[in-house]
């Protein structure tokens, strides 16, 4: 801010911050020791103008131009606040959605929670791979006596008509912490899509992260038997953090400690640390979110 003069009265200064708000100038207005009111522009690029305006006010402060703002400010700044209360209910803050009963507002999100939570009992988190496992994920497997899981590394069984394994690897967990962390990042990141976006739409990007990922951990990894939702919450993380920061007019908010965090952990999971881990599926899952996120924004500036 750029202090650009001073008023003989609090008066006089408000009816010349009226005057200003009605020509496009924002200025904040301070009383110094003297009781003089300091005038301060917040816009650099309109100090100049500021100051000749505020030379012609001092001429003639009872003018009726001047007098006449008051009513006009009133309205700008009535219609300011209407706006700004309009664009806070859009807004989706992903910190806040713990603390709101949204089941039946997000269906699609608390199906894929209770759909986990199902297959890891039945299949006592994967240990179990008859008769749930063998038939989720994208090969066919089995356990050998060695004890390790063992599949077809091939993609025949999606070829030969069995389409749904590219969709039913997110609910496979390995883990208890494996199915609570990501299901506390599916309510958190997908149930904030889903509010905002409805429900068939996030259905749509559920599917399209899954098998995007799926095929991506396959190719790049050459696994069949891995599984997890982790690959979906890097898409929903990718998705969100680019309407943050490049469409914020879609009402998504996303923390920057949030995404700090979440890209951590995704580099630190390519370090080995954690043992085996789908890498593939996180890059390829957050690599989708990305693209859907920003590629409206992009073809808006076409």
């Amino acid at each position: 801010m750029r202090q650009i003069g001073k008023i003989a009265n609090a008066e006089l200064a408000k009816r010349f911050q009226d005057y200003l708000l009605t020509e496009k100038i924002v200025c904040s207005v301070e009383a110094n020791e003297s009781g003089e009111s300091v005038v301060w522009i917040h816009d650099e690029d309109h100090v100049e103008t500021a100051r000749e305006q505020i030379s012609q006010f001092l001429e003639d402060p009872d003018a009726e131009i001047y007098r006449s703002a008051a009513q006009a400010a009133q309205e700008i700044r009535t219609a300011e606040d209407k706006a700004n209360k309009k664009a806070r209910k859009n807004i989706v803050d992903v910190r806040q959605s713990w603390q709101r009963p949204t089941s039946r507002a997000m269906p699609i999100t608390i199906l894929l929670i209770l759909i986990s939570f199902a297959v890891a009992l039945a299949s006592q988190f994967g240990k179990k791979t008859e008769p749930v496992i063998s038939k989720l994920t994208l090969s066919e497997v089995f356990v050998n006596e060695a004890g390790q899981l063992m599949g077809r590394q091939s993609l025949h069984d999606v070829m030969h008509g069995q389409v749904w394994r590219l969709f039913t690897t997110m609910f496979i967990h390995y883990g208890a912490i494996h199915l609570l962390f990501n299901m506390w990042m599916t309510f958190q990141l997908g149930g904030v899509i889903e509010l905002r976006r409805g429900s068939f739409r996030f259905l749509l990007l559920v599917l399209v992260y899954q098998v995007t990922s799926n095929l991506g951990q396959y190719f790049f990894e050459g696994s069949v038997a891995h599984g997890g939702m982790s690959g979906v919450v890097y898409g929903f993380f990718g998705y969100i953090w680019m309407k943050s920061r490049f469409d914020p007019a879609s009402g998504f908010y996303l923390p920057n400690s949030t995404v700090f965090i979440l890209l951590m952990w995704f580099v630190v999971c390519f370090t080995g640390a954690f043992g085996n881990i789908a890498n593939g599926a996180h890059g390829v899952g957050l690599a989708a979110g990305i693209v859907t996120g920003y590629a409206p924004v992009f073809l808006r500036r076409l």
